[in-house]
Formats: structure tokens, sequence, C-alpha cells
């Protein structure tokens, strides 16, 4: 079973449609139709899309449908592209003992403390993360720094 969910908040009609279709669109299609539940359902998943007619602030993953008609692939199209947008900061987060290293900003974070780093900090802090023992030099050079 996949695990991406597309929430359906206070959107009865949409949900009906997408039930219909559940099978070919291969998401988990969850209604929601209460303030409680919807938040209560939002604290426990972490790949989800929601789509409403309705604004709601405070949520990353939001499509709102309030243009009609709309075409079937056209919403498609944007649940498909909300679920890689959080597919890439999904990936770009890393965290490495205490800290969190953003690979799109090429920053690391340590409570509200930032720091920048460049592109070759990143794949040396990386690389001795995924090393359990000590790395000489000599292997540094060759598998981040890509000298001969």
């Amino acid at each position: 079973m996949n695990n991406q969910k597309i929430i359906i908040y206070k959107f009865t009609e949409l949900y009906q449609i997408l039930e219909e279709l559940s099978l070919e669109l291969n998401y988990e299609i969850i209604q929601i139709l209460d303030e409680k539940s919807f938040k209560d359902q939002l604290n426990s998943l972490d790949n989800f899309v929601v789509i409403t007619n309705q604004k709601i602030s405070d949520i990353q993953n939001l499509i709102i449908i309030d243009n009609y008609p709309i075409k079937l692939f056209k919403l498609i199209e944007k649940i498909n592209i909300s679920f890689l947008k959080l597919q890439f900061g999904n990936q770009s987060q890393i965290k490495v003992s205490r800290y969190y290293l953003d690979l799109n900003s090429r920053e690391m974070f340590f409570e509200n403390i930032k720091l920048k780093l460049t592109e070759k900090e990143i794949n040396t802090i990386i690389f001795l993360s995924k090393n359990q023992n000590p790395v000489s030099v000599n292997k540094l050079e060759e598998f981040v720094w890509k000298y001969q």
C-alpha cells in the first residue's frame, strides 16, 4: 500500500469523486469533516496533502480548490507536485548527532543557531557521520574531495 495520503477536509463532493477513483489514483484517501479530527490526523501523519475548498493557516502542503470546474488531470497534477515538494523538503533535512543539516540551503542548525556551510563542508560532515571508525585524510581526499 502506498503511504501517500490525501486528506479531504470539509469537501464531501470531492471525497466522493476521488473515492470512486481511488484504485486508479494510488493514494490513500481520508475524509475529515470536523476540526478536532483534522488536527489529530495531522499530528499522526507525515506524508500527506490536504485538499479543501477553504483557506487554512499553518499548513504547508495544502491545495485549495475554489475555482470550479477543475479538470481531474489538473487536480492529479497538483497533488503529484505537492508530494514531490514534500519529498524534496524531507530529503533535504539530515540529522547528525544533535545537529540538523539542510542540504538545500547548505545550513547547519543547533537549537536557535544556524551556520552557513559550503558544499564540501556538508559532504565532509555527511561522509564522517556515516563512518563508524576514524577516516584517514587520504580517504577524505578520494571520496569527498575527489582528489586522485
